[in-house]
């Protein structure tokens, strides 16, 4: 039985931690830009609902509908929202908003394709 000098044993333990941390780093940062879509979906459902909201009370406000919806873009940039408003009948509004999100790592990028980005939208629809 060949026994390791402690030094060598150092040394193949390093190794496979290298080895480790290359596969866990891009799994980790998959995990982050996974959570920050969700997040900006989340946060353009939102956007969504609270224009179509402020729009079945003031249906003449598109400029008011349009800060309704950007006002709860927290985290967002709220000029890189789309906010477009229609009517499909005299008593109902509908509101999509739809935002780019562009992933931060290259593995998911490429995934994507585009350069990475990803368009996000969210409708919501009110009605009296």
């Amino acid at each position: 039985m060949v026994r390791q000098s402690p030094k060598r044993s150092q040394g193949s333990s390093l190794i496979e931690f290298a080895i480790a941390l290359l596969i866990a780093i891009p799994i980790f940062m998959g995990v982050f830009d996974l959570g920050r879509a969700v997040y900006i979906h989340s946060v353009v459902s939102a956007a969504a609902q609270e224009g179509a909201r402020y729009g079945i009370v003031h249906r003449t406000d598109t400029a008011g509908i349009q800060n309704a919806a950007r006002s709860q873009a927290v985290g967002l940039d709220p000029l890189l929202m789309n906010v477009a408003i229609s009517y499909p009948n005299s008593s109902t509004i509908v509101v999509t908003v739809s935002y780019d999100f562009t992933a931060v790592t290259p593995f998911i990028g490429a995934a994507l394709g585009g350069g990475g980005r990803l368009t996000l939208s969210s409708t919501a629809r009110m009605g009296n």
